[in-house]
């Protein structure tokens, strides 16, 4: 089992801004880590375990949930492709039944409009359906796109107003 630190985002700006003594994260795993702790081990790559490949970091804001920022990356990283999946186990597109592991990671906000590798930009899609997306919304609709609404993967036909 992998063991996962939960690091809600004030804590973890305090703990960029040098007062990781004062905080404390927890493990999924049941322990508690203080901030300086995980900025060492995070710095040296290693897991939570004493083990280089046995811990994920988690950020989590208090309104967004779970969420990475990432712009210097196009593909998304494993931890990334773990929580799509469990967001979206199947392709996202309206009836698609193609499961996650067999998918794709799609940018609802495409990379090449600015679109980041994050978790509110990201959703499992199957390969089909990654291509025929509509990335541009300022071109003619063509298939319809997928959208996040509400917090929610949605479809949105072709000519269909944005919200």
């Amino acid at each position: 089992m992998i063991t996962n630190a939960i690091v809600p985002l004030d804590k973890f700006i305090r703990i960029r801004d040098g007062h990781g003594d004062d905080i404390e994260l927890d493990l999924t795993n049941g322990a508690t880590i203080t901030g300086t702790e995980y900025l060492r081990r995070v710095l040296n790559d290693v897991g939570f375990s004493g083990d280089r490949e046995t811990g994920y970091v988690t950020l989590v804001h208090p309104e967004e949930g779970p969420v990475n920022l990432y712009r210097t990356a196009r593909v998304a990283n494993d931890k990334q492709r773990i929580m799509a999946a469990a967001e979206n186990p199947r392709c996202a597109w309206q009836g698609c039944n193609q499961p996650a592991d067999l998918s794709q990671v799609h940018h609802l906000k495409a990379w090449s409009n600015g679109g980041e590798t994050n978790m509110k930009n990201l959703v499992m899609c199957c390969a089909y359906h990654n291509g025929v997306n509509d990335d541009d919304p300022n071109a003619p609709p063509r298939r319809g796109r997928l959208e996040r609404v509400g917090g929610r993967i949605v479809w949105r036909p072709p000519f269909t107003p944005r919200e």
